[in-house]
């Protein structure tokens, strides 16, 4: 209770002495809040995953870039750049990236991240770096800066996805267009991602073996060891994933994240058999807690082999994995329709006569070597109505009426748009 008093002016003011109570009170609440924050923290596992989204957003974001043209297409980012010795310049570009909004998880093992970067930025960078080395860069830097002037006002994003190995084994699933697929069990699926993941684990070992031999042999001699071994593969099989491609040759590839700094410090603790000794660095207990807050990212690729393919149920086709050559074509047929009472009706039956020709020409293409399409829709329907899809949605190229009342029907259907109904 806050006691007040009357002073000689009739006012009234609280006690000195009770405010600096309140005062060291509400400080108290403040710490202890700052306190149970703290202590509710992203977790290390969470946080460390994340990073490896952001990492794989970076990457992806690379590839964007070192993708882009410049001026009239002689040249991309990723050939000129290769011209200079900086060969860290695209990297430490995507590291600037901002990151818009926070992390998303759509489960609880899977996170995503999404980052931005004004392509102004690499405007500048290229030409900084053109105007640094005049003699090595192909294009001067006056020059330069006019043929990106189309990158202002635009950006690069990218979306940065990490999971738990254990999560993409069980839950990642090939797009259900892909016919590549289509005839894998889910067992047999899994079964080829864990073979993957596997590949990219002795992949992450052999890298970072390979590295560290000059820099700290000690390291690269504990991964010699057998027991010590598969210790680390235990560990980096725990690190976050940050892709998995379902290719259409039907293997799988899967990329991890691991962070060069914890793999550096779990291998530091690994006991050496028969020596009874550790290596220097190492920690009674290694905690999460206690890892480098800078996430040093090391993306490495495995490759699992060809999935086991089942055979196809009845009805079913096994299409190609890779499109055939006419899928770059457009089909035309014309169709001639006599005149009759109904305009409309001219244009209709001209129309049909267009389709009937169209649907000749598709049927007689070749899905691959033994297989035409006439064969394909007689042994499935869905082929069949992926045809009928096609030439229900044929556009019309031209209308010719003549003096006589007659009608001439120019039809098109673009044949990517029908390999793409086939193997919906």
């Amino acid at each position: 209770m806050i006691r007040v008093f009357i002073n000689n002016t009739g006012s009234s003011r609280p006690d000195i002495a009770i405010l600096k109570h309140l005062f060291s009170i509400i400080l108290g609440i403040l710490l202890l809040l700052s306190g149970v924050a703290q202590a509710v923290e992203e977790p290390p596992s969470r946080r460390f995953q994340t990073q490896a989204a952001v990492a794989a957003a970076q990457a992806s974001l690379r590839q964007q870039i070192g993708r882009v043209s410049i001026g009239a297409g002689d040249w991309t980012i990723e050939q000129f750049v290769a011209r200079f010795e900086d060969t860290n310049l695209l990297d430490d570009l995507t590291s600037k990236a901002s990151q818009i909004g926070g992390p998303r998880w759509i489960d609880e093992s899977t996170c995503q991240v999404q980052l931005e970067l004004p392509a102004q930025k690499l405007a500048q960078a290229m030409a900084q770096l053109a105007e640094s080395h005049p003699a090595i860069s192909p294009i001067p830097a006056e020059a330069l800066k006019s043929q990106l002037r189309y990158l202002q006002g635009r950006s690069f994003t990218a979306t940065g996805t990490s999971a738990t190995a254990s999560s993409i084994a069980m839950f990642a699933r090939p797009d259900p267009s892909s016919a590549s697929w289509a005839a894998v069990t889910q067992a047999d699926r899994r079964l080829a991602v864990e073979e993957a993941t596997q590949d990219a684990i002795r992949r992450t070992i052999k890298r970072f073996k390979d590295a560290e031999s000059a820099r700290d042999p000690e390291i690269a001699r504990v991964l010699t060891d057998e027991k010590a071994s598969v210790e680390v593969e235990r560990w980096i099989k725990r690190q976050p994933v940050s892709r998995v491609e379902f290719r259409d040759d039907r293997r799988v590839a899967v990329t991890l994240a691991v962070d060069e700094n914890n793999l550096a410090s779990f291998i530091r603790a690994a006991n050496v058999p028969g020596e009874a000794v550790f290596l220097p660095g190492y920690q009674a207990e290694p905690d999460e807690t206690a890892r480098s807050e800078k996430f040093a990212a090391m993306l490495v690729q495995g490759v699992g082999p060809v999935a086991t393919q089942t055979s196809l149920p009845p009805g079913v086709i096994q299409l190609p994995a890779r499109a055939p050559a006419w899928t770059t074509k457009v089909l035309t047929a014309e169709g001639e329709s006599p005149g009759s009472a109904s305009r409309l009706r001219t244009v209709h039956e001209a129309r049909q006569v267009a389709l009937e020709k169209l649907r000749a020409q598709i049927v007689a293409l070749r899905i691959d070597d033994e297989l035409m399409i006439d064969q394909a829709i007689l042994q499935s329907p869905r082929l069949a109505l992926a045809v009928d899809r096609l030439l229900g949605n044929a556009k019309t190229h031209a209308i010719k009426y003549e003096p006589d009342g007659s009608a001439t029907v120019q039809l098109g259907v673009d044949l990517h748009d029908l390999w793409d109904e086939l193997t919906r």
